[in-house]
């Protein structure tokens, strides 16, 4: 991948990157000693770190780590597609200032936790900044507050979760088989999908199971994981040369104008300006 753009500002450096890789086409990148918060938004890439090991990111994976040293990373395409990723870093020595000694605490040095619990709010954010058409000091300062808006959510979730914190349950290979089953069929059916308890029913399990389980495993509940798959299948459509934005809102479900509402929410701009922005 290349760097699109890398704005600076006060002890925070956003990287917001886009390119191309064929299938196994491998690179190497370094991220520089600090905190790091960053999304995915399209590809799917193994990857290999020095401090944390291998690890399988997919679009819209998000992840928070923490490293004393620059770091480097060994990059892999599992597929030939579009890569585009946005990440922010707060540089050491500006971190216990913007981000507070809980956040350190709770996030220390050597750690990182993977983006289940934010991946839905790291993918909403990070589209808005890659599909900004602002410029000059107007686009530093918006893409800066989002950068900040999204560690914001993460800061939140991890002082939450050092006071909050509940053991994970433990399921069973039928049970995850389950969950991984209902995801299949909620994807099939993206533009009609069943109710959690007709989707617990075909499945083989009660609404409740499966309401906890499919969060625990997918980092979301079942609406919103319908609601994330419809609006990017959308951006997919829009993206290879749909220009109906009322066959897409058709094809996935929607009334058009709710599809416009949704749409605008999740990636920063209406359908026919994110189609337009192709020509």
């Amino acid at each position: 991948m290349q760097v699109l753009e890398l704005i600076r500002t006060a002890g925070v450096n956003i990287f917001m990157e886009s390119g191309a890789a064929p299938a196994d086409g491998e690179w190497v990148s370094t991220s520089g000693a600090g905190y790091w918060f960053g999304t995915l938004l399209h590809g799917h890439v193994e990857v290999e770190q020095d401090l944390f090991g291998s690890s399988i990111w997919r679009s819209g994976d998000s992840v928070a780590f923490a490293t004393a040293q620059a770091l480097n990373t060994s990059h892999r395409a599992m597929d030939c597609n579009a890569l585009s990723a946005v990440f922010m870093q707060v540089e050491t020595d500006a971190a216990e200032e913007i981000l507070g000694p809980e956040t350190l605490q709770a996030l220390p040095i050597g750690t990182a936790q993977n983006g289940r619990l934010f991946a839905d709010i790291g993918r909403t954010i990070t589209s808005q900044m890659m599909n900004c058409h602002l410029q000059g000091t107007a686009r530093r300062l918006y893409i800066t507050g989002k950068a900040l808006e999204f560690i914001a959510h993460v800061v939140d979730m991890a002082e939450r979760g050092k006071t909050e914190s509940k053991p994970r349950p433990c399921w069973t290979s039928r049970e995850i088989a389950q969950f991984r089953n209902a995801r299949e069929i909620l994807l099939a059916r993206l533009h009609n999908p069943p109710t959690v308890a007709e989707l617990a029913r075909t499945v083989g399990t009660n609404s409740r199971k499966l309401g906890a389980g499919f969060n625990d495993l997918f980092g979301m509940p079942v609406y919103a994981f319908v609601k994330g798959q419809r609006l990017e299948t959308a951006r997919v459509m829009l993206e290879s040369g749909e220009t109906s934005v009322a066959i897409v809102a058709h094809q996935l479900g929607y009334q058009p104008q709710h599809f416009a509402t949704e749409f605008k929410r999740r990636f920063g701009m209406s359908p026919s300006q994110f189609a337009g922005k192709r020509n």
